[in-house]
């Protein structure tokens, strides 16, 4: 791949690593720094067939290995801005609230069932893709979804219910 098409490619796929980043690291600075190792490392591979699943499983490394280095988590931010169409404050009030609480629930879920649902029901990659990514195969990709899934829903109806 020629300086040019990697310059496209690495454009094209540095918003997905920088979400995923920083869903796991909880700073910005810090996904940044891992968007650029990520661009440096991928430089010299830019040759491989799935590049963009070796883009995001580089990413994911270099997450983990920055959390296991600084031994604890910081508290999610997005910055995905809810959609409204003519809401009362109340409402959005409403809708942030349950973001932060569905956000804090997912911190809390172990690593791999955080990654497996912020790759699929955030970023929307196929369990395929996910696979690649996460380095394992598509069943157990799976089953920490459902798990994630499930341990969300019952967190969200105990608290609704109280």
């Amino acid at each position: 791949m020629d300086n040019a098409a990697f310059t496209i490619f690495l454009s094209s796929v540095r918003p997905k690593l920088y979400r995923f980043s920083l869903s796991l690291l909880k700073r910005h600075d810090a996904a940044e720094d891992v968007v650029q190792e990520v661009g440096l490392r991928l430089w010299k591979k830019s040759s491989h067939p799935h590049l963009e699943a070796l883009a995001m499983c580089t990413a994911k490394n270099l997450c983990i290995d920055l959390l296991r280095k600084n031994s604890r988590q910081m508290g999610y931010m997005t910055n995905h801005p809810a959609r409204t169409v003519e809401k009362t404050p109340q409402h959005i009030l409403e809708e942030k609230d349950m973001h932060l609480f569905i956000c804090d629930l997912i911190n809390q879920l172990p690593i791999q069932q955080q990654m497996c649902i912020r790759l699929r029901d955030v970023e929307g990659y196929e369990f395929e893709e996910m696979a690649q990514i996460l380095e394992c195969d598509q069943g157990t990709i799976r089953t920490n979804l459902s798990r994630a899934r499930k341990k969300i829903r019952e967190q969200i109806t105990q608290q609704w219910n109280q």
